[in-house]
Order: structure tokens, then sequence, then C-alpha cells
């Protein structure tokens, strides 16, 4: 089984399973490990969880950001 990891995966998979349907009738079935959800089991005190906020909490730059293979770089 594949597993999908985003962060703030609600959108991605939204816009997924809209592409699906519409060129194949179907919906995905994979499993999705969102890492905005991990962030705040492992620390439910915080304010925010985004990932900009992320980023700055662990000195990373954000350059690039909002482009989808950037973005998947910078959540792993």
């Amino acid at each position: 089984m594949l597993i999908l990891i985003a962060h703030g995966s609600g959108h991605d998979k939204r816009f997924i399973n809209a592409a699906l349907w519409k060129t194949s009738r179907v919906v995905s079935q994979h499993r999705i490990l969102d890492t905005m959800h991990v962030a705040a089991k492992l620390y439910p005190r915080s304010m925010a969880y985004t990932l900009d906020d992320w980023l700055s909490f662990y000195g990373l730059d954000n350059t690039g950001r909002h482009h989808a293979l950037n973005d998947a770089l910078l959540t792993a």
C-alpha cells in the first residue's frame, strides 16, 4: 500500500480525488500521513502548524515555497 506524505493534506487530497474522478471515475484509496497532524501531536502547545511556521522553527530557508517540488522537499 502506498502512503502519501503531505503537510496540510486536506486540500491536496480533495484536488487529487477531483482529478481522479474527472479522468477515471475513481478516488484515491491511499493512506495519507499529514505532517501538520504529526506536528500538532509533537508540539500540542504550539499556536501554529503551517509549513512556514515549522520551517522557521527548525531554521530552514523557505525559498521556493508554494511550488510542488519545493514544498515536497521542504516537508521531507
